[in-house]
């Protein structure tokens, strides 16, 4: 039978370098995570904006206090009216 060698605990050199890995990781994700809050933040203020019906003014179909999303790049279409 072959004589197998108990594992030997890391080294402090050892843990060092597995510390070293976790910094690039770690960067990678804080970079991720900022872009995708950047890209979220540019929807929200310039493409689509959330907003809070107040009211009754928009029964039956919306309910007062119901969240809503908004376009913020279409115009609203409205009627001509002629000044007499």
């Amino acid at each position: 039978m072959p004589d197998v060698a108990s594992p030997q605990p890391p080294t402090p050199a050892a843990a060092r370098e597995s510390g070293a890995h976790l910094l690039p990781v770690v960067a990678v994700w804080a970079r991720d995570l900022l872009v995708s809050l950047a890209i979220s933040a540019f929807i929200i203020i310039f493409l689509y904006q959330p907003v809070k019906v107040e009211g009754v003014s928009m029964m039956p179909g919306l309910e007062d206090q119901e969240r809503i999303f908004y376009s913020a790049t279409r115009a609203i279409p409205r009627k001509a009216t002629s000044s007499a």
